[in-house]
C-alpha cells in the first residue's frame, strides 16, 4: 500500500484515535474465538461459549439475552444475531424484522452459519444447507448439490456456499451480480458483500470472482493469508499468520477510509476479524496484544461503548431535568449513558420511594402520578450486582399546571430529544374481538392497536414501541399492532411511543382499555 504523506496520515491519526471503539477484554475472560459484526452491533464468543455483545447508542435489543445458553459459533447480520448452541441447535435474537429470528425445523445437528443483512444460512451435519428470513431474492433457497456444503457465507442479498470439494456456489436472483452459481476453487473460506465477493485458497491467497472491474486491486502477501474479510462497500482485507492486517481498495473510496484502515494495519495486530453486513465499511478485529474488540471503518460501530471507561457505576453521576406536559405527564432528562458492559441501569424515585428501574440511556416518561401535590424526582445508576453510583440533584414538581417548581441546578446542557420535535401520535384506538377458534379454546383474545402519527419534525424515526401496563411486547415500524395472544380478562393502559434512532422518546400517548372481551368492565 502507498504511505500517505505524514501530515495527512498524522491527522487521520488523531481523528481515529478519538473514534475508534475500543472494547478491552473483561479481567479473567476466557479467550475469544469468535466475532459477529452487525450495522450497530458487535458480538464475542470465548472459549466457554459465552457470548458479550456490545451495541452503539439506542440499540440495546441487539444485546445477548441473559437466558443465551452456551454456544460454538455465532453470526451477525444488520440488525440480528444467530448461534448454535452444544446441542446443535440455532438461537437467534435481536430485532424480529423479516421473521429473522424464526428458525425452522432441522433435520440435524448445526455445524457452522452465516448472516446476511436480514437472513440466516447454516450447514448442518448431512453438508445441507437451511436458510431463514428475507428471501427478496431467493437468498433462502441453496441449489441442490451432489457434493454437499462445508461453509456457507451470506450477504445482503444474496448466500454462497463452498462444497465438500473446495469449490464455491451461490445463490440469488439480484440482476447486480454477475457472478451467479458455481466458482471454480479450492476455496478454505469466502466472504461475499454487494460489490466484490473474494475467497481464500489452500494456499493463503485472495482470489476474488465478483467484481464490478477487473482491475480493482487484490491483497497480496509474501505471507500466507489465514482470513480474509470484504465490507459492504468493497474493502478487501487479508489477515497473515503473523496477525497483520493488509487491505486493498477501490478507487471509489475515500481518503479517509484508506487511512483509517492503513492506520489500524499499521498500529495492531489481531488474531481474527469479521466485517459488518451493515451499511459502510465496517469491520472488528480482536487484538492480539490484550485480547480486546476493535471496531473501525463505521460511525455507528465507532459509537459502541469502552467498558474500561465506564464500568465503575459509583463513578457514574448524573444530572437531573424534567418537562411537565400536563398534571399526570412528566418526563424526565438526565445526561446521556452510552451502552456498557456490563450494563448499567437508572432508578427512577419518586418522593423518596423507587418508582421503576429502566435500561433507557436519557429519558423517562412517568405519567402513573395523578396526586395534586408537588412531587420530588431524582435518579441514581445501579448494575447488576446491585452495586450503585451517587443520587442525581433532586427535581420538584407541581401537578396544578405549574409545572417545574425547582431543577436544583442548571440543566443547559442536557439532551431533550423533544426539542423542536413536532412529531404527535393521535387517534389511538384499541379493537378487542375474540380471535380465532384456537385463541377462543385457549382462552386468548385479540387486540388491534391502530394510531396516526403526525412528523413534521427531521428528527430521524426508528419506530414505535408498544406498551401493554408499562411492559414492552413489540416494536414496529407501521401505525398499527396486532396481537391475538392478549388473555381475555386482560385490563389496562395500552401505549405507543414513537422512538427515534438513538433510543430515545419522542412521544408517547396512552389509552386505557375501558372493557375487555367479556364486556366487563376494567
Amino acid at each position: 500500500m502507498k504511505p500517505l504523506p505524514q501530515k495527512s496520515k498524522h491527522q487521520y491519526l488523531l481523528t481515529l484515535l478519538a473514534s475508534l471503539a475500543l472494547l478491552p477484554a473483561l479481567a479473567n475472560a476466557q479467550a475469544i474465538q469468535d466475532i459477529a459484526v452487525g450495522e450497530r452491533h458487535a458480538c464475542t464468543l470465548d472459549d466457554a461459549g459465552i457470548v458479550n455483545c456490545f451495541t452503539a447508542p439506542g440499540s440495546n435489543r441487539l444485546a445477548a439475552p441473559e437466558s443465551l445458553p452456551a454456544l460454538t459459533e455465532i453470526a451477525a447480520g444488520q440488525q440480528h444475531t444467530c448461534g448454535i448452541t452444544l446441542e446443535g441447535e440455532a438461537v437467534c435474537w435481536g430485532n424480529p424484522f423479516f421473521n429473522a429470528l424464526e428458525v425452522p425445523p432441522l433435520d440435524a445437528p448445526l455445524v457452522s452459519l452465516a448472516a446476511g443483512a436480514n437472513h440466516t444460512c447454516a450447514v448442518d451435519t448431512n453438508a445441507d444447507v437451511i436458510c431463514w428470513g428475507l428471501n427478496t431474492n431467493l437468498q433462502l433457497e441453496p441449489p441442490p448439490t451432489e457434493a454437499g456444503f462445508s461453509q456457507v457465507e451470506a450477504s445482503i442479498n444474496a448466500s454462497c456456499g463452498i462444497l465438500t470439494n473446495g469449490d464455491a456456489t451461490c445463490w440469488s436472483t439480484d440482476s447486480n451480480r454477475n457472478t451467479m452459481g458455481s466458482i471454480a476453487g479450492p476455496f478454505t473460506r469466502i466472504d461475499i458483500s454487494t460489490s466484490r465477493s473474494c475467497g481464500l485458497t489452500p494456499a493463503g491467497e485472495i482470489s476474488c470472482f465478483l467484481q464490478f472491474r477487473a482491475s480493482d486491486p487484490v491483497p497480496s502477501s509474501t505471507s500466507p493469508y489465514v482470513d480474509l474479510i470484504v465490507t459492504r462497500l468493497g474493502v478487501v482485507c487479508g489477515l497473515t499468520a503473523d496477525g497483520q492486517l493488509d487491505c486493498e481498495f477501490t478507487p471509489d473510496h475515500s481518503a479517509e477510509t484508506r487511512a483509517e484502515f492503513e492506520t489500524v494495519s499499521e498500529q495492531f495486530r489481531f488474531t481474527a476479524i469479521e466485517s459488518s453486513d451493515g451499511y459502510g465499511t465496517g469491520a472488528c478485529g480482536i487484538r492480539a496484544d490484550d485480547g480486546s474488540l476493535l471496531c473501525f471503518g463505521s460511525d455507528l460501530l465507532s459509537n459502541l461503548s469502552n467498558p474500561a471507561d465506564d464500568s465503575d457505576v459509583t463513578a457514574v453521576n448524573l444530572g437531573l431535568s424534567a418537562v411537565a406536559y400536563d398534571t399526570n405527564a412528566i418526563e424526565l432528562f438526565w445526561n446521556r449513558q452510552p451502552t456498557r458492559f456490563p450494563q448499567i441501569l437508572i432508578q427512577i424515585f419518586r418522593d423518596g420511594a423507587l418508582l421503576d428501574t429502566t435500561d433507557a440511556m436519557f429519558s423517562y416518561f412517568d405519567s402513573s402520578s395523578v396526586a395534586d401535590a408537588e412531587s420530588t424526582y431524582s435518579i441514581r445508576a445501579i448494575d447488576e450486582n446491585g452495586n450503585t453510583g451517587p443520587f442525581s440533584n433532586e427535581v420538584t414538581v407541581s401537578r396544578d399546571n405549574s409545572g417545574i417548581v425547582d431543577l436544583g441546578f442548571d440543566n443547559s446542557n442536557l439532551f431533550n430529544p423533544r426539542e423542536g420535535n413536532s412529531l404527535r401520535i393521535e387517534n389511538i384506538s384499541l379493537t378487542i374481538t375474540g380471535g380465532d377458534l384456537l385463541s377462543n379454546l385457549g382462552g386468548f383474545s385479540t387486540i388491534l392497536v391502530t394510531w396516526n402519527a403526525l412528523d413534521d419534525s427531521q428528527i430521524p424515526l426508528a419506530g414505535y414501541e408498544i406498551r401493554m401496563n408499562n411492559e414492552t411486547v413489540a416494536f414496529t415500524n407501521n401505525t398499527l399492532y396486532l396481537n391475538d395472544r392478549v388473555e381475555e380478562d386482560f385490563c389496562g393502559v395500552v401505549s405507543v411511543l414513537a422512538i427515534d434512532d438513538e433510543g430515545g422518546i419522542l412521544e408517547t400517548t396512552s389509552t386505557p382499555l375501558i372493557a375487555n372481551r367479556n364486556l366487563q368492565t376494567c
